[in-house]
């Protein structure tokens, strides 16, 4: 499983545009690096941290591919077999 976790960043209220992607930062964070942390609640500066910081839009799938490619436990399963 992995994590992904977007915050919009544009200050200038004139040029806010929430579909705009450019205006927005992706952290992927794998679940075993965010449960690593022992932590039950974290901020923006720590999901910076642990993500290694902002990964493009137009990269993101890419990225959470590889995040999740480790990923992988005993315990998962579709959903469809359950």
């Amino acid at each position: 499983m992995v994590y992904v976790f977007c915050a919009h960043t544009e200050t200038d209220h004139a040029k806010y545009d929430q579909l705009d992607v450019l205006q927005w930062e992706f952290h992927v964070v794998p679940r075993s690096v965010l449960s690593a942390t022992g932590l039950k609640s974290l901020g923006i500066a720590k999901v910076r941290e642990l993500s290694g910081g902002p990964t493009q839009w137009a990269d993101l799938a890419s990225r959470v591919t590889a995040a999740a490619a480790d990923q992988r436990r005993d315990d998962d399963s579709p959903w469809w077999t359950q």
